[in-house]
């Protein structure tokens, strides 16, 4: 069994490193549950690595997740780590994850299997500077890479299902420190509170169309209008949700991707504030 210390003179050689059961079985339970009843929501969208499969930015159990294994990264790399987003898929017989390297803000980029149905695991390419290598993970098991540098790919997917979450970071200390949450506010959890930012005077008519300042309207569906009323009333994010199911016939996980993806929308127009 790798140290600590001996992990991370691993990861600076080769740019990658293999972490056994870096989510142990009580802690990946609810995660893969949560992200294969999401996949049946119609809530997620198919991106252009992975043609046809579910996908999802920012989900709040995953950016939980991203925030949870955070000191157990930065261990593992010995580096200082500012999270930046998390990106899961529900795979599907016969996927192919296309070569590619990520985005700035995926300096350090970690993969963890979550779980599925497949006869073997379903290695990752890595390409560091010693080579492109397989890495075969099972449930819980995380890769850790440079994402930037290091070319990482899968070949064709042979199961019927693997749940796989991607959890960015960036090295506080480096080139790309200033994508700390991926130049988002903050992550996108479930907040405990929300409240309409103090400098905006906001009016909701009743026709979903929010007057948020002299020439300033923003068209809000009916249920980001019941979101906005029940954060104008003051309540908790956890009532607004248990709200939102029951006015519109939710399932939790769908209620709470729609209220974290509003509140997200109001942080980034600077109309509310978590």
């Amino acid at each position: 069994m790798q140290t600590a210390g001996q992990t991370a003179q691993d990861f600076a050689a080769r740019a990658y490193v293999l972490v056994r059961q870096l989510l142990p079985p009580q802690d990946r339970e609810r995660p893969v549950q949560h992200a294969l009843e999401r996949s049946l929501t119609g809530t997620m969208k198919a991106d252009r690595l992975v043609t046809g499969t579910p996908a999802a930015y920012a989900d709040p159990h995953m950016e939980a997740l991203l925030e949870h294994l955070l000191p157990s990264i930065e261990e593992a790399t010995a580096l200082e780590l500012f999270p930046t987003y998390s990106y899961f898929r529900v795979y599907k017989r016969g996927d192919v994850l296309t070569r590619h390297t990520d985005r700035m803000s995926c300096e350090i980029s970690v993969t963890v299997s979550l779980g599925g149905m497949a006869p073997a695991p379903w290695p990752i390419w890595i390409e560091g500077p010693q080579g492109a290598t397989a890495v075969s993970m099972g449930p819980g098991d995380g890769a850790i890479y440079r994402g930037i540098e290091c070319a990482h790919w899968r070949g064709p997917f042979d199961g019927d299902s693997a749940v796989q979450v991607f959890l960015h970071y960036v090295d506080k200390n480096g080139p790309h420190a200033e994508w700390k949450f991926d130049k988002r506010k903050r992550l996108g959890t479930i907040p405990c509170s929300v409240r309409i930012a103090d400098n905006r005077h906001c009016t909701l008519h009743p026709d979903g169309l929010l007057e948020a300042a002299p020439g300033e309207k923003i068209s809000l569906y009916p249920i980001e209008a019941a979101v906005w009323r029940h954060i104008e009333a003051g309540s908790a994010v956890p009532r607004i949700i248990e709200e939102v199911m029951r006015e519109f016939s939710l399932s939790r996980c769908e209620a709470e991707v729609y209220v974290t993806q509003f509140v997200a929308f109001g942080e980034k127009e600077n109309l509310l504030f978590a």
